[in-house]
């Protein structure tokens, strides 16, 4: 569905393509289901892109988010972080979110260089 979401992006035609394939999704797999903390980023990115760019309901792509982030740590909130930065990007007038989510990210997620 990641994939999906991407020619989606891209293609007025790959649009028909993501939303049945989220619809078809969302019948067989539920995010309470899940175990995985991977899968339920995965999926919570995959149904919140869905809303953003099928739906056109960012506000909905962005409870999304906002709720996965609650049940996710390490390198999976920092993909959720990342597609809510996207997301606060596409909006217009929403860029001090954006860079609250990029400051915040920064801040959880260092980039340490170690010397040898």
């Amino acid at each position: 569905a990641a994939l999906a979401g991407k020619i989606a992006e891209e293609s007025e035609s790959g649009v028909n393509g993501f939303d049945q394939a989220v619809k078809e999704m969302k019948k067989w797999v539920k995010v309470d289901n899940l175990k995985e903390e991977e899968d339920k980023a995965k999926l919570s990115i995959a149904v919140a892109e869905h809303a953003r760019i099928c739906q056109n309901r960012k506000a909905m792509a962005i409870s999304i988010l906002m709720k996965a982030k609650k049940d996710l740590s390490g390198k999976y909130l920092k993909e959720v972080d990342e597609e809510l930065v996207k997301l606060y990007g596409s909006y217009e007038g929403m860029s001090h979110l954006s860079e609250n989510a990029k400051e915040a990210i920064h801040s959880r997620f260092p980039k340490v260089k170690r010397g040898i």
